[in-house]
């Protein structure tokens, strides 16, 4: 949903509810200037993100793990 900053200026509540079901992006002269999202899709993007970053940490270990000290694999 686009809000224009006007819009928000008018009725914030009404857009805060609204962000409450999705995100919402307010925008000055057409150009989005911000995102609002309830806490809850909040906490679920930093969960994901966390997430991701632990799987590539993980996954980078194992590279070093099965390789030598520079970085090179080992052959099998």
């Amino acid at each position: 949903m686009l809000v224009a900053t006007r819009e928000f200026s008018k009725n914030p509540s009404k857009v805060l509810r609204n962000a409450a079901e999705h995100p919402v992006v307010v925008t000055k002269y057409g150009q989005p200037v911000a995102c609002l999202v309830s806490m809850d899709y909040w906490y679920s993007l930093m969960r994901q993100m966390q997430e991701k970053e632990f799987d590539e940490q993980v996954a980078r270990a194992g590279d070093y793990a099965i390789g030598d000290n520079t970085g090179n694999t080992l052959p099998s």
